[in-house]
């Protein structure tokens, strides 16, 4: 009895700064953190049983994976070129495939494009509605602005095709979608879209984590022309740099060429220790 008493205050304080570092982590919800805490005077044995609720919701967190072991895992999706599912609203499942350097380029003249027909769009629907179009210089404006909607249609039909074309090069006819990707709800364009960043950009930036840029010397911001480092690679693999341009995912190749260093870099290290 005398050691109950003894260790209550202990049990008390401990409980108090797990229960912080849950409710701070959000590892439970404050509804759930109060539904679970006994009252001040509560026996010993109901506080026993709170501090042990208060480490299993720490225990959950330590045996969730972490920002690292989430970030390998995209690393080796990346290395592997796993594309990304995604549902439609109509319940068919597409993939989404991490793409060329090729490809994304093409992806990059369609956002220019995309942008330059959005301008337009909203300055012709401005005129119209202050009534300042000319009818003499631009006689069927209706009928124009019809035509810029069907066409920023058309070009999002192709990205979100050649998106879930199957591997990293462009299709032969990438300006002519597939028919699945001509009538999209918005809402899957968006789908589609987040999982073409995760693919490309998301897994570029996992690959961060796990392997640090190689530091710039002082003369230049160590940036190197997408040329000059295919070109590059393609002489240390020993094969046509057009192979890696168009038929190697960029986030692979980013992956690739990374670890090779870091893993270089390394056993360098040790060598000279």
């Amino acid at each position: 009895m005398a050691k109950q008493r003894r260790a209550r205050p202990w049990l008390l304080r401990q409980s108090e700064r797990i229960e912080k570092h849950v409710l701070a982590r959000r590892l439970a919800s404050e509804n759930e953190v109060q539904a679970a805490r006994p009252p001040k005077n509560a026996h010993t044995i109901e506080w026993c049983q709170y501090y042990g609720q208060l480490r299993a919701w720490v225990w959950g967190q330590d045996s969730a994976p972490g920002s690292r072991d989430i970030a390998e895992e995209r690393l080796l999706s990346a290395l592997r070129e796993v594309p990304e599912e995604v549902v439609l609203s109509n319940g068919s499942t597409v993939s989404v495939y991490p793409k060329s350097i090729d490809a994304l380029l093409w992806f990059r003249e369609r956002d220019w494009l995309l942008a330059w027909l959005l301008s337009r769009i909203d300055a012709l629907h401005l005129a119209m509605a202050d009534d300042e179009v000319d009818r003499n210089d631009f006689p069927t404006p209706v009928t124009s602005l019809q035509q810029a909607t069907r066409e920023l249609s058309h070009q999002l039909a192709c990205m979100a095709s050649v998106a879930c074309t199957k591997g990293p090069a462009l299709p032969l006819n990438p300006n002519e979608p597939d028919v699945l990707f001509t009538d999209l709800e918005p809402h899957d364009l968006l789908k589609i879209n987040s999982a073409f960043l995760e693919v490309n950009a998301g897994r570029m930036a996992a690959l961060s984590l796990i392997v640090k840029p190689p530091k710039s010397n002082g003369d230049s911001d160590g940036r190197m022309s997408w040329n000059v480092f295919v070109g590059t690679l393609a002489m240390r693999l020993k094969t046509e740099p057009e192979r890696l341009a168009k038929d190697r995912s960029l986030v692979s190749l980013l992956a690739q060429v990374r670890l090779g260093n870091s893993i270089y870099d390394e056993m360098e290290a040790v060598s000279d220790g």
